[in-house]
């Protein structure tokens, strides 16, 4: 393979950033660099713990504490589609009052 040598030289000054551009790059890649490791601290500092604190807790304990308190829930439209399928997921949860909107009695 020939790989041909490059020129500065030949370079027209519109082929080389001036100095403000490329300072501003360099500061959004340290910008970003550093938004990615607070994100990666987060992550590895608090959500893992939490999730492998969830994995070996029982599950009793688990619903116990989700279903202390009562949700109520007010599902508009519940007849069909979308409206339907909420509430039979609600209906499955202890603990859980629902409200039913519907714009025909028959259904």
């Amino acid at each position: 393979m020939n790989n041909p040598e490059v020129n500065l030289t030949k370079l027209s000054p519109r082929q080389i950033p001036e100095l403000s551009y490329t300072i501003q790059n360099i500061f959004i890649s340290m910008a970003t660099i550093l938004a990615a490791s607070a994100s990666l601290l987060f992550t590895a500092l608090v959500i893992l713990p939490l999730s492998v604190l969830r994995k070996l807790m029982p599950n009793e304990r688990l619903e116990s504490a989700h279903c202390s308190r009562q949700k109520v829930v007010l599902i508009v439209g519940a007849s069909r589609g979308i409206g339907l399928n909420v509430m039979k997921q609600y209906a499955s949860e202890k603990g859980t009052i629902i409200i039913a909107a519907s714009s025909s009695m028959g259904k």
